[in-house]
């Protein structure tokens, strides 16, 4: 805790800027149809992200170039197989299905 007082001191101090974090939404649920695109997008639905800006939110996108691509889409698939609530924090200020992006506060896990 101290040192994250430190270091939002600085921030605020010195004017450092910290990363910029995504826009981000929660949602919980098991996977229900996992759909793959021929560009390698995977779409997961049936989770529904409630602070949502458009009318997708019943689940979210993994786009091909990620560099943790296949292990997101692992857990996914781990998550489907077993029956299992998946916990997703994925961007959601753009107008397409929320994102899991490159950005820390964006995470797919599955709940024990």
């Amino acid at each position: 805790m101290r040192m994250l007082a430190i270091a939002l001191w600085a921030t605020l101090s010195l004017g450092v800027a910290g990363p910029a974090l995504a826009q981000t939404g929660a949602a919980t649920g098991i996977p229900q149809t996992i759909l793959t695109y021929g560009n390698g997008m995977v779409l997961v639905t049936g989770l529904y992200f409630s602070a949502g800006t458009c009318s997708n939110n019943s689940g979210f996108v993994i786009y091909a170039d990620h560099p943790y691509f296949a292990r997101i889409l692992s857990t996914v698939l781990t998550a489907k197989a077993l029956g299992a609530t998946l916990s997703v924090s994925a961007k959601i200020d753009s107008c397409w299905y929320p994102e899991i992006t490159q950005d820390p506060s964006t995470y797919v896990s599955i709940n024990p």
